[in-house]
């Protein structure tokens, strides 16, 4: 009897601790696919372009790309992470030297690719059984 609670109470707390993982995981792209999108918008409108609006918006969705990229290192295989890796390794270099980069199309990859990481991280019976 033993053993079936505990075989029962590590199926629990594993299955427990997966939702948890998703959860966070969709919270945390999902804000930082708003980020990149906000950041999009603000390339492409190009409204204040001599104000520090652009290259501040790209600074706070790369801090929070930093931030989160350790945790969803956790629970992603690194290798669908690398394209973003990447992406924001180009956003840097634009605002270290002012390259001409493609601000708001790289977000939007960036986007893409946050948005597939989420859906392909999507638990369903299928993989359950």
């Amino acid at each position: 009897m033993k053993r079936l609670f505990i075989a029962v109470a590590l199926l629990a707390a594993s299955v427990l601790l997966s939702l948890l993982g998703y959860m966070d995981l969709k919270t945390k792209g999902n804000e930082l696919a708003a980020s990149f999108n906000e950041t999009a918008k603000v390339f492409k409108s190009r409204a204040e372009v001599n104000s520090g609006d652009i290259n501040g918006s790209l600074e706070s969705t790369l801090e929070l790309w930093k931030k989160y990229k350790t945790r969803f290192e956790v629970y992603i295989n690194h290798d669908e992470l690398d394209d973003i890796q990447d992406a924001t390794i180009e956003l840097e270099q634009y605002l270290d030297k002012n390259r001409d980069v493609k601000v708001d199309e790289l977000c939007l990859d960036c986007v893409s690719k946050l948005e597939h990481i989420i859906d392909a991280e999507t638990p369903s019976v299928g993989e359950i059984l």
